[in-house]
This record gives structure tokens, C-alpha cells and sequence, in this order.
């Protein structure tokens, strides 16, 4: 129900923060590139959205300075910002 009620930007702000505090095990520290080996298709899958529309999502995070995502890793640039979208205050 949750996913549902969420904008595009915040479904996969919210998947990649779980992802990563599952990944540390307990805090995400920023510019800390981490393993990630989903597809943009997993992602979309996991989110509900198309694998164009993560497309266009992840490449605004990166052009904004959130997140980078690629080639099977994940640098959370700005945590607080990730963490806004992501609706977790």
C-alpha cells in the first residue's frame, strides 16, 4: 500500500536506501561505493515502474548529486538528501 502512494523519485529513493542500510548493516555513509547488483529491470520491478522511467529517475539522482548507480555499484552522495526524497525524515 505504501509503494502505491509514492512519486517515482521517492519509490526508488526508498528501495535504495533499505538496500543500502540492509547492505552496511546498520548507517549509509556518503561518497562509500557499495556493491549493488540489481538491473535498472530489478529495480523496476521491485519499485512497480518501468525500466525507462528508473532510467530517467537514476540519471536525475545523479545529475542532482543524490546517488550514483552503476555498473554493479551505488555511491550515496548525500544522505540527508536521499533521505528527504525517500519521505524519512
Amino acid at each position: 500500500m505504501d509503494l502505491g502512494r509514492r512519486m517515482a523519485e521517492e519509490r526508488v529513493c526508498h528501495l535504495i536506501l533499505g538496500l543500502a542500510k540492509r547492505i552496511t548493516g546498520y548507517r549509509v555513509r556518503a561518497n562509500y561505493p557499495y556493491t549493488f547488483p540489481l538491473l535498472q529491470q530489478h529495480v523496476a520491478d521491485l519499485t512497480g515502474l518501468t525500466a525507462v522511467h528508473v532510467s530517467r529517475v537514476l540519471t536525475e539522482l545523479r545529475n542532482a548529486r543524490v546517488v550514483d548507480v552503476s555498473y554493479g555499484s551505488m555511491t550515496v552522495m548525500n544522505v540527508a538528501e536521499l533521505k528527504e526524497i525517500a519521505q524519512l525524515r
